[in-house]
């Protein structure tokens, strides 16, 4: 699984306060945090759990711990999962991400809109290689400027760079 906007990991001791854990969400722009004991992860603490279980219930969260709110075990992924393997975890569980742990050691957070973006981008790979095709079984090789350009047109695409003969 390609590394994606994973060098700021967001994590707290399991016996840091739910305000220090809160505070540092909203300091870091973080959604969950991972947490640890030890830098072992035990548990994701994430803003759903600080709203119902913190906030729900009336309190402030200035005497609780973050072990008493989070959620445990953590769900993982690993590097070697498939991107439908983790978006059925992140489904199953109903989350929004998940720690990235490889080799026993923390390495980042994917999150949905991370595979959002890497599949998009595939998708799109995938329809201008389709494209090229089509282009290609049309006219055969393309002989002039001027025919690819009508080709262009016809279509409504411009191929990218990797698929251009000539400069347009």
């Amino acid at each position: 699984m390609p590394a994606r906007r994973l060098q700021h990991i967001g994590t707290i001791e399991a016996a840091a306060s739910v305000r220090a854990a809160a505070m540092l969400m909203a300091e870091g722009s973080y959604s969950s945090l991972v947490v640890t004991v030890a830098d072992a992860a035990v548990g994701v603490l994430t803003d759903g759990d600080l709203a119902m279980r913190v906030v729900a219930e009336g309190s402030d969260g200035g005497g609780l711990a973050v072990r008493d709110v989070m959620s445990h075990p953590p769900v993982t992924v690993s590097p070697d999962e498939s991107y439908a393997d983790v978006v059925a975890k992140l489904s199953a569980h109903r989350v929004r991400q998940l720690p990235l742990v490889a080799d026993g050691e923390l390495r980042g957070m994917v999150s949905l809109d991370d595979l959002i973006e890497i599949l998009a981008g595939e998708f799109d790979d995938l329809a201008m290689a389709v494209r090229h095709e089509i282009w290609l079984t049309r006219i055969g090789e393309p002989d002039s400027l001027k025919c690819e350009r009508q080709i262009q047109k016809q279509l409504g695409w411009r191929p990218r760079d990797r698929f251009r003969r000539r400069p347009l």
